[in-house]
């Protein structure tokens, strides 16, 4: 008799019913959003307070006025993204990738205002 196991190293998380919420309402504060694709979506004046992002790939994305404090963005990819006037106080920062992407008057995780624009 053979048993087979399959471990799989590659792990994917995230919650579709809160994707499908910050889609249509913008409005999903402390959801699992890892891994989640938002490539060149119009996420402006969301709520994504306290969001865990981790691998979530929004560049390209309008995250204009978007509120990201307390999220969760280790190795989230923000190239290209548009991250003016939003507030990424208290964000949980590690090697994130913010290429190319506008800061104009954005609360930075350290709460202070990056007004180079």
């Amino acid at each position: 008799m053979a048993i087979l196991f399959f471990v799989s190293t590659e792990t994917r998380s995230f919650d579709l019913k809160a994707i499908n919420q910050i889609k249509a309402t913008k409005n999903c504060p402390y959801s699992d959003l890892s891994w989640a694709d938002f490539s060149g979506m119009d996420l402006s004046g969301s709520n994504l307070t306290g969001a865990n992002l981790f691998l979530a790939t929004l560049a390209g994305s309008d995250l204009t006025n978007a509120r990201l404090g307390g999220a969760i963005l280790n190795s989230t990819d923000l190239t290209d993204a548009d991250l003016s006037k939003a507030n990424l106080s208290g964000a949980i920062v590690i090697q994130f990738n913010i290429l190319d992407a506008n800061l104009c008057v954005t609360i930075l995780p350290s709460s202070r205002v990056y007004s180079v624009c």
